[in-house]
């Protein structure tokens, strides 16, 4: 197997995350054709860094699909759209069950990757009627994919029992990418200086997931303490005294975000949706080496002894008011050799080459 073709499901400059670490990281053992749909929106997009040059580009704009018909017009433009490089390659990575419907009649002869990232189905701006929709292509895809891949033990086991699926399957949780020098964002670091204070920090996607009653009684009960949000927003914010929102910045100012952080933190309310979900943002986290706050589920649980676990919002102040000691170096160094994307990419490498072990 040497080509694949990768339907992204966001673009490639959307904030940085899993679809294209991935893409840049499998390029390194086989030729990756990266298929995305430009956007209307600018909200997510940020920067793009200079290693999207290892892959192959490919950027359609994007058709309207606001009704079933245009949906269907659009299905038949990307089929005719994608045909050569399906050709092309042997093996078509999908991210969405969309995809899977759009391509479907024109992959029967490929080999077919599902990396599935989260549980489509629970986002909850989607209505009853498309959830039922979703996981409906969603569990013929899960049976047709040569190779399923989940983000979490969680995604993995929800979706065994749902689907009753006997494919091949693996986790591969998500990962960082190790830097060996900071190049400090003059805007981000001149905006936390300016801010007096324990700075409490957030990078990331705010989105109905967000707990906004944690962010407030945090802030009454700890007057020294700024709550700094990094990234795009698709919710209203309350204005609130101390809380600081900078916008979204490129995955190579993270780094300078965080080295000004005193704690950060993921304060996420817990649903099926997040139950489901590896952050990418905890693995950065741990890698900067500061102090980490994330909420009681079970997918934290592997982190245990990097980072600390909230239950409530009472436990919250009480980790954040006491002592959190910093990771021990010998174990944050067994952290960064297994948990970097190179690290996540070679496994994929050996399950698609050597017909790795199913879990």
């Amino acid at each position: 197997m040497k080509n694949i073709l990768m339907y992204l499901n966001i673009p490639w400059g959307f904030i940085k995350q899993r679809p294209q670490f991935m893409a840049e990281k499998l390029s390194q053992y086989f030729d990756v054709f990266v298929y995305y749909n430009k956007p209307y929106k600018q909200t997510y997009l940020v920067q793009t860094d200079a290693t999207e040059e290892q892959v192959n580009l490919i950027e359609r704009p994007k058709v309207p699909r606001k009704t079933k018909f245009l949906k269907q017009i659009d299905n038949v433009i990307q089929r005719l759209f994608l045909k050569r490089y399906i050709k092309r390659c042997d093996t078509v990575w999908i991210m969405h069950p969309d995809q899977y419907e759009i391509l479907k009649t024109k992959i029967k002869n490929k080999r077919v990757v599902y990396d599935c990232m989260d549980d489509y189905s629970q986002f909850p701006h989607l209505a009853e009627k498309e959830q039922h929709r979703l996981r409906n292509i969603e569990e013929e895809l899960v049976k047709r994919a040569d190779y399923t891949f989940y983000t979490s033990n969680t995604l993995q086991q929800r979706y065994k029992i749902r689907y009753k699926s006997t494919q091949k399957s693996y986790v591969i949780n998500n990962g960082f990418e190790p830097i060996q020098n900071i190049v400090e964002d003059s805007k981000v670091r001149e905006f936390l200086k300016g801010i007096n204070g324990k700075k409490l920090i957030y990078i990331g996607a705010i989105a109905q997931w967000f707990d906004l009653e944690l962010i407030q009684e945090v802030l009454n009960s700890n007057p020294d303490v700024h709550i700094v949000l990094f990234g795009p927003t698709d919710i209203e914010l309350p204005t609130l005294e101390r809380l600081h929102c900078f916008g979204k910045i490129p995955h190579s100012s993270i780094y300078t975000a965080m080295k000004y952080a005193d704690v950060l933190m993921m304060p996420f309310k817990i649903n099926p949706l997040i139950e489901a979900v590896d952050p990418i943002k905890v693995y950065e986290y741990i890698y900067s080496t500061k102090p980490v706050l994330v909420p009681d589920y079970e997918e934290m649980k592997k982190f245990k002894g990097y980072v600390a676990i909230y239950r409530d919002i009472d436990d919250f102040n009480h980790q954040l008011r006491k002592s959190i000691e910093k990771v021990d170096n010998y174990n944050l160094e067994s952290f960064k050799q297994t948990n970097t994307w190179e690290a996540r990419a070679r496994q994929i490498c050996d399950i698609l080459n050597n017909e790795g072990k199913v879990e």
